[in-house]
């Protein structure tokens, strides 16, 4: 359609403006040589009336009238021309054509009277005697000035249209002549010009179908030879790009099939575009281009999909699906409503999380009694045993104590762990809670020649949650703040930020360096492990403060920086 398109167009184009140049050309000539015509009409009669003069003179100055008007009439016989004599009254002696005697006069005859003026007069008009259309040209008679009369001659028009209608017919063959072999002309160029279009468009459809190594031959040294050039530029690197992304989407394929997570791709109308084989044995069967609804028939799953494609950033979860433990991993891709999601099988790791809290539950219970038994003999002891017995009792009394610390934070972080107990939903004054925690500190800081305050915000709002468990978290920040400074100051803030009580524990201590601050909320993990057997902590401290933020569905984080001291903050949502 494009290429018969240009073709008609450029055709067109040239028929137009050879029809409208032919038309111009042609009533402009028709209209110059019609005149030109004239004008030599003109003249013709202009030189005959001239060279007539002389040979009706003496006719005149003898008045035989008779024989002028048989002298003309004679003349007029011979070359077709109408003469007519007038006095200077425009009284008409004699006429070629009609009885003088019954003719008008002529004095206001426009041709008449010019020459009665002593000048050539000419008109082209109808005659008033004839009532056809004629050319007239007069001239002056005798030298006296007004002259003695006038001398007319005049032709017909309809001969003059004769003339000029052979003329114009013998034009117009010539013209359309030549308008023919202008439209051959116009018509092999158009199609000369569309050709390499045609080739082009042709070229253009092959490597839309995907063959690629379609080329066009430049026959052309103008502007179509660099288009086919370009075009042939154009299909070289998009056969390039076409291999390099075939390439790409292979090893893509390959590392998707690889994966041992299950992977897939869901449309903006939550639809299958793309699974790996891992998801597919999750699934239990292939997913492609079935809906989300037909495959995973769990409305937890569909909530946590549609949560991750409505705050539109990487949403991260623990699922169970079909008995099994998964870790998902749901990005929303901004450019077409497309969501990747990684499902990574955990069901291993959460049982050996699970034998890791048993066995520690379960190691816990069965080291209490032993341990309480021995720090009761040992009590015992002590009462009757020498100065040198004592002294090796107290530190078995004191290794005792800790291994009793050690099981009953064990213990407490079993508890904590277990996420079906539900914290209490009790309002918490905060102010109440600090003023309590710093107060338990305030004497062993004193000792120190530590300042301990405390900054509560007077609006401060209370959050929902177990008091006995947010105090142990407070109080075991603080225990660490004091046990890890030797001086400065020690500060507790509260305020309130966007619906949540933050909760701030800052100490001019020893601080944390940088490498050990993202495993210090891990179980038994302690940064200087001489001086935490010196102080007697248990390594668990920190992770039961994380366990009891993360059960109140709050946020813990910890800046420190070596030397200048840390500061923990807690976040906590307030009761609605």
């Amino acid at each position: 359609m494009m290429k018969k398109t240009i073709f008609l167009k450029a055709f067109s184009g040239y028929f137009l403006l050879i029809a409208l140049l032919s038309a111009a050309i042609l009533t402009y000539a028709f209209q110059t040589i019609r005149e030109y015509s004239i004008h030599l009409m003109t003249d013709d009669l202009y030189r005959f009336t001239v060279s007539l003069r002389s040979s009706i003179a003496p006719f005149i100055a003898s008045k035989e009238r008779e024989s002028l008007n048989a002298f003309i009439t004679k003349l007029d016989a011979a070359v077709q021309t109408r003469i007519t004599i007038v006095d200077s009254q425009g009284v008409v002696l004699a006429d070629s054509k009609e009885n003088p005697r019954v003719m008008e006069n002529h004095r206001n005859r426009p041709e008449i009277a010019n020459a009665l003026e002593g000048m050539t007069g000419n008109s082209l008009r109808p005659s008033a005697t004839t009532g056809e259309k004629m050319l007239y040209v007069a001239i002056p008679l005798g030298e006296a000035n007004p002259p003695s009369g006038a001398l007319r001659a005049s032709l017909y028009v309809s001969d003059i249209n004769t003339f000029f209608s052979m003329l114009q017919n013998s034009i117009l063959h010539i013209t359309l002549l030549i308008v023919l072999l202008s439209l051959v002309l116009a018509f092999l160029f158009a199609r000369h010009l569309t050709e390499p279009i045609r080739e082009l468009s042709s070229a253009a459809r092959t490597v839309a179908g995907g063959n690629f190594n379609t080329r066009v031959i430049p026959s052309h040294s103008d502007e179509l030879r660099d288009l086919a050039t370009s075009f042939n530029y154009m299909t070289e690197r998009i056969q390039l790009l076409v291999a390099e992304l075939t390439r790409q989407k292979e090893e893509s394929r390959s590392i998707i099939t690889s994966l041992q997570a299950g992977l897939f791709v869901l449309d903006s109308q939550e639809r299958f575009l793309i699974a790996n084989d891992a998801f597919r044995s999750i699934a239990g069967a292939a997913v492609e281009g079935k809906y989300l609804w037909e495959v995973l028939r769990d409305h937890r799953l569909t909530e946590f999909f549609q949560e991750a494609r409505e705050k539109r950033k990487s949403v991260l979860r623990e699922m169970e699906f079909r008995g099994r433990s998964f870790l998902c991993s749901a990005n929303a891709l901004a450019a077409g409503g497309e969501m990747i999601v990684v499902m990574h099988d955990i069901t291993e790791l959460k049982n050996v999380e699970q034998m890791k809290k048993d066995f520690a539950s379960n190691i816990s219970h069965e080291l209490r009694t032993p341990l309480t038994a021995i720090k009761g003999f040992v009590e015992t002891m002590q009462d009757e045993a020498t100065s040198q017995q004592k002294h090796y009792l107290s530190i078995v009394a004191r290794h005792t104590e800790r291994l009793i610390h050690i099981v009953e934070d064990l213990l407490l972080l079993s508890k904590l762990e277990d996420r079906e107990q539900e914290p209490l939903s009790d309002k918490v004054s905060l102010a109440a809670l600090i003023a309590d925690s710093v107060a338990l500190f305030s004497k062993k800081a004193e000792d120190k020649g530590i300042s301990l305050v405390s900054r509560v915000a007077s609006d401060m709002p209370s959050v929902c949650g177990d008091a006995f468990k947010l105090e142990q978290a407070l109080i075991n920040l603080i225990d660490n703040a004091v046990k890890y400074s030797d001086k400065g100051s020690i500060t507790i803030t509260a305020e309130h930020k966007n619906g949540s009580a933050i909760i701030s524990v800052q100490d001019t201590g020893t601080g944390i360096p940088a490498e050990h601050l993202p495993r210090i909320f891990e179980r038994f993990y302690v940064v200087d492990k001489s001086r935490t057997r010196t102080l007697g902590g248990t390594g668990l401290g920190l992770s039961i403060v994380k366990h009891i933020v993360l059960l109140h569905n709050g946020t813990i984080k910890v800046d420190s920086i070596p030397g200048a001291g840390s500061t923990f903050t807690i976040s906590l949502p307030l009761c609605q």
